[in-house]
């Protein structure tokens, strides 16, 4: 039976990627995240900090928008946590790449000494 109540034949097996359907909703995978959320971003704040055009932001602007885009993907992992489930290396090296570029070391620092990074 499917979700309505009728009768259907079974359905194939398909290859679904990354998002599978669940009685819950759907999943998404931690590299569909990483490829097609987390990265694209990450690649436009690269472009868009270093092009000429958009080098009229502040550092107070800048430095708002690195914080913001590292609490984000902090939170995704925090939430990762939550349900018992371990973030990728990938997503990690992300959150370091960022600091790194943004020259939070101060920050970065306390997420090692604290294990929020955990060792790779």
């Amino acid at each position: 039976m499917n979700r309505l109540g009728n009768e259907s034949a079974p359905e194939e097996p398909t290859d679904a990627g990354p998002v599978q359907e669940s009685d819950a909703g759907a999943l998404i995978d931690q590299m569909c995240m990483y490829k097609h959320v987390f990265l694209p971003i990450d690649e436009h704040e690269v472009l868009s900090h270093s092009s000429v055009k958009l080098c009229r932001l502040t550092n107070l602007q800048q430095e708002l928008e690195y914080s913001y885009w590292v609490g984000v993907v902090l939170e995704y992992i925090r939430s990762l946590s939550f349900y018992q489930m371990n973030a990728e290396y990938y997503l990690y090296k992300l959150v370091i790449g960022v600091l790194v570029r943004a020259g939070r070391w101060y920050q970065l620092h306390q997420l090692l000494q604290y294990h929020i990074i955990g060792s790779l």
